[in-house]
């Protein structure tokens, strides 16, 4: 049997002993959906559930200067990855572009940085979001959602991201918000991830892209 057989397999057998139930003491516990019955009238609602899954994955083969996924189609992405700048003298800069938009002053973007105490806040004409230090190997994390504007006025792709650069007395978190205003609603077609030095996207990045539901 192939793998995919046996985790339909393995799903379809936990079904059956969730829907029979779980006996512990006298009460037989019971899942149906987001509903987890306890026994004896106790029922706890879970909600909708949150369903991510993995869209896309790159992991960087050659020094690059820019990367693009393509393929994609999702109101919501969650991406995961860490950027390894293999220059010895530079901290690098990396940008995110949305659906083959790779203007950086098509972007805006509000920055807070925190080094040590030390606290910074600044906004930009850009979609830089992420940094790396010499040699370094620095973590990000993004979510992206569609616009929803009814107007067009109101229809911005908006981005929430988050980075971890330097270490040790210069750890330094990197928060940035960045829109992109479009034309109409639209969903997310592809992401370009750029850098400011050339070969800095380094062998060994990764980068992962989950669909949000």
């Amino acid at each position: 049997m192939n793998e995919e057989l046996i985790r339909k397999i393995v799903r379809e057998e936990l079904d059956k002993i969730l829907k029979q139930g779980i006996k512990i003491g006298e009460n037989t516990i019971t899942i149906t959906g987001t509903q987890i019955d306890m026994g004896g009238g106790s029922i706890i609602n879970l909600g909708s559930p949150v369903m991510i899954t993995r869209v896309a994955y790159l992991n960087v083969g050659s020094d690059s200067t820019e990367v693009t996924i393509t393929g994609l189609n999702h109101e919501r992405l969650l991406v995961m990855g860490h950027f390894h700048n293999a220059n010895a003298s530079s901290t690098v800069s990396y940008r995110v572009f949305v659906n083959d938009d790779t203007t950086s002053t098509n972007y805006y973007a509000q920055i807070l940085e925190v080094t040590g105490t030390t606290v910074s806040a600044s906004n930009a004409n850009d979609s830089v979001f992420a940094r790396a230090e010499p040699l370094g190997r620095a973590p990000f994390m993004i979510y992206i959602a569609r616009p929803l504007g009814r107007i067009a006025s109101n229809r911005y792709i908006k981005l929430i991201c988050f980075n971890t650069y330097n270490n040790g007395a210069n750890l330094t978190t990197r928060i940035t918000s960045i829109v992109r205003q479009v034309d109409e609603d639209v969903n997310i077609t592809s992401l370009t991830f750029q850098c400011s030095k050339s070969g800095a996207l380094s062998s060994g990045s990764r980068i992962r892209v989950f669909d949000v539901t």
